[in-house]
């Protein structure tokens, strides 16, 4: 950083030099080099490296507890644990819903462009966006909705019987 400073300062102090010998012969010739000048320091301002493409996102029928959460193409018709997934035998599994604060925009916004059977929870007034049985899945969800709205928790534990 200290040489790219120098080299500035070194350039600087030339065009300045030559400048001043410049406009004591004619106001003309002043122009051109400032012109050329603020030009430099544009262009180098304006390099900057390219941004990395993001991946494309494909089709994907699988629920996101399956998948990669971010990689899951939205908006989809139920987000979270598909209830037809739970195993013979099995009388109670125990879900972990994901919850964020309520506003009508909220719930529009979550239904319109994530997860359709989002809901507002009548219990906490919070609105449920999805509920997982797996609680690292929950936790992913949980990052993800909160990049997107700025709040989002993963709620208590709740036994669900299957019938």
């Amino acid at each position: 950083m200290a040489q790219t400073n120098t080299k500035f300062k070194c350039i600087w102090c030339d065009f300045h030099r030559d400048l001043n010998v410049k406009t004591k012969k004619s106001n003309s010739n002043f122009l051109l080099p400032v012109i050329v000048f603020l030009a430099l320091i544009s262009s180098v301002g304006a390099i900057r490296p390219n941004p990395q493409p993001k991946p494309p996102v494909t089709p994907d029928s699988s629920s996101p507890s399956e998948t990669t959460i971010t990689s899951t193409v939205y908006p989809r018709a139920a987000c979270g644990y598909d209830m037809g997934q739970v195993e013979n035998g099995v009388d109670i599994i125990e879900l972990h819903p994901i919850f964020v604060d309520y506003s009508p925009a909220i719930l529009e916004i979550i239904q319109t462009e994530y997860c359709r059977d989002a809901f507002r929870n009548n219990q906490n007034g919070l609105i449920q966006v999805a509920s997982f049985r797996d609680r690292d899945k929950a936790n992913e969800f949980q990052r993800f909705i909160k990049t997107i709205f700025g709040n989002a928790q993963v709620g208590a534990v709740r036994p669900v019987e299957i019938r």
